[in-house]
């Protein structure tokens, strides 16, 4: 099954990065969170057909852009606005049969 080799290497990691101090925990925590996210996307796709999968996936690009404006302080331009309102139209799309 495929979805294994990526749990397995995200608890390894988990499991690396408890026995580091509480400061490398912290700074580590971005990789954690990709790790998991990989291993869910891996078993998603062991237990789901691929293309819904990849375009709610591709979606992260568009909660990439949020995320960037509210907490980060990016600039929304007018460009990158209507780039998350194409990404957006093309997953309700892809939805609608």
């Amino acid at each position: 099954m495929p979805g294994r080799s990526g749990l397995f290497i995200g608890l390894a990691l988990f499991v690396a990065i408890l026995h580091a101090t509480w400061n490398a925990f912290l700074r580590s925590g971005g990789g954690l969170v990709a790790t998991v996210a990989y291993a869910v996307v891996v078993a998603a796709f062991a237990l789901g057909p691929a293309g819904p999968i990849t375009a709610l996936r591709e979606t992260s690009i568009v909660f990439a852009v949020l995320i960037g404006w509210l907490f980060l302080g990016e600039t929304m331009t007018v460009r990158r606005t209507l780039a998350c309102l194409i990404g957006v139209a093309g997953r309700f799309c892809s939805v609608v049969e």
